[in-house]
C-alpha cells in the first residue's frame, strides 16, 4: 500500500519531527550527524526550552524560533529551518544567537556562567554564492592563526539545494538525513535504505499522513498553504525584479539611440517600448 508523506520542511511537520518530546531521539540524530559528533562528544539528551521569546521592553525586538534546545551541559541548540528566501537570514541567525547569550545572564551574574549557544540553519536554497558545499560550519577565530577564538557562538549552514545524492548514493547517516528532508514527500514507501535504521524508520511514521487525526491534518495543510503562499510572493517578488531589470536595460539602450537620432519608430521596433515612452524618455534629455 503506498504511503503520503508530508513535506518535512513545513513548519507544522518539521516542529513534529524535531521539537517533540515524543521524538527526541530524532532531534538528538539530526544534531549529532550536522555537529559531526561522534561518541566521545556526542549529544545523548535534551530538553526542549520555550521556543517564543517576549520581550521586556517595547523597543526591543520579538524572536520566535523553530526549535531550541540544551543539552546536559546546558549548551543551547538553535534550529531554524528556512524555506523562503530572507535576504536577511544570516543576520538574523548572528541575533538569535546573540539572544541566546544574553538571556542566560541576569543581575548579579558572573560572565563565566555563560554557556555556548550553537546556531543550526537549514535551508532550502543557496546560502552563500559559488559554493557546492551542502553543509558548513562557522566560528570566531583570530585571522592571523585562524585558531578559534571564543567557543561560545557557532554557526552551522545546511544548504539543501546542493544536496544531489541519489537513494543508491547515500552512505552516511547524514547523507540519509539530508535526503529526508529534501525528498521524502515525494516518496510512497520507505525506502529500504532507511527501513533497518529506528530513527529513520521513526521519523517515516511520524510524517505518515494516514497515522494523524483530523485536526493534525487540517493543522498541516494550514502550514502548507502558509510556506506555498511565501513560495509564490517569493516567485513573483523575483519575476518581478527581472521584469524591472530588462524595462531599466531596455531605456538605457534607448537613450544612447536617441542620442544618436535614431529614428524613435525604429527604436520602438527594436526596444519593444512603446512610442510614449520614448518620447517620455527623450523628453528627460
Amino acid at each position: 500500500m503506498k504511503m503520503n508523506f508530508a513535506n518535512p520542511k513545513a513548519d507544522f511537520t518539521f516542529k513534529r519531527l524535531f521539537g517533540s518530546d515524543g521524538h527526541k531521539k530524532l532531534t538528538i540524530s539530526l544534531l549529532n550527524n550536522i555537529l559531526g559528533r561522534t561518541k566521545n562528544n556526542e549529544i545523548a539528551e535534551i530538553k526542549f526550552c520555550n521556543i517564543e521569546n517576549i520581550p521586556a521592553m517595547d523597543t526591543e525586538k520579538e524572536s520566535y524560533l523553530d526549535i531550541l534546545c540544551t543539552d546536559k551541559l546546558d549548551n543551547k541548540f538553535i534550529i531554524e529551518m528556512q524555506v523562503a528566501k530572507e535576504q536577511a537570514f544570516r543576520k538574523r541567525s548572528v541575533f538569535y544567537t546573540a539572544l541566546g547569550i544574553v538571556e542566560q545572564m541576569h543581575k548579579g551574574d558572573d560572565y563565566n556562567k555563560i554557556k555556548p549557544v550553537i546556531f543550526i540553519g537549514i535551508l532550502n536554497h543557496p546560502m552563500f554564492a559559488n559554493r557546492d558545499r551542502v553543509i558548513s560550519h562557522h566560528i570566531v577565530c583570530d585571522m592571523d592563526t585562524s585558531t578559534q577564538s571564543f567557543e561560545e557562538v557557532e554557526w552551522h549552514y545546511v544548504e539543501l539545494c546542493n544536496f544531489h545524492k541519489e537513494l543508491d548514493e547515500l552512505q552516511t547517516n547524514m547523507d540519509k538525513w539530508l535526503y529526508f528532508l529534501k525528498k521524502a514527500e515525494s516518496l510512497t514507501m520507505i525506502p529500504t535504505q532507511f527501513a533497518h535504521l529506528p530513527e529513520f524508520k521513526e521519523a517515516f511514521e511520524v510524517i505518515e499522513q494516514s497515522l494523524w487525526t483530523p485536526e493534525e491534518r487540517r493543522a498541516y495543510l494550514k502550514s502548507l498553504d502558509a510556506l506555498n503562499k511565501n513560495n509564490r510572493l517569493q516567485a513573483g517578488i523575483f519575476e518581478e525584479g527581472l521584469e524591472e531589470g530588462e524595462l531599466r536595460e531596455k531605456e538605457k539602450i534607448t537613450i544612447k539611440m536617441l542620442k544618436k537620432n535614431k529614428d524613435i519608430a525604429e527604436i520602438s521596433e527594436l526596444t519593444d517600448l512603446t512610442i510614449e515612452q520614448i518620447i517620455a524618455l527623450k523628453n528627460k534629455l
